[in-house]
């Protein structure tokens, strides 16, 4: 998942899963601090094509 990876050891961040099990379908929501937000957009827009 996006927050495991090395990029976001620095983000407090709460990771909230709500594909299906089944089919791996759906959409993961990624809170995070104020303070982090930039910082995690710019991961995620980097990390993510």
């Amino acid at each position: 998942m996006i927050k495991s990876s090395p990029l976001y050891k620095n983000i407090n961040a709460v990771e909230f899963n709500k594909r299906d099990s089944s089919y791996l379908s759906g959409d993961v929501e990624l809170y995070v601090g104020r303070e982090s937000v930039i910082k995690a957009k710019y991961l995620i827009e980097k990390t993510i094509p």
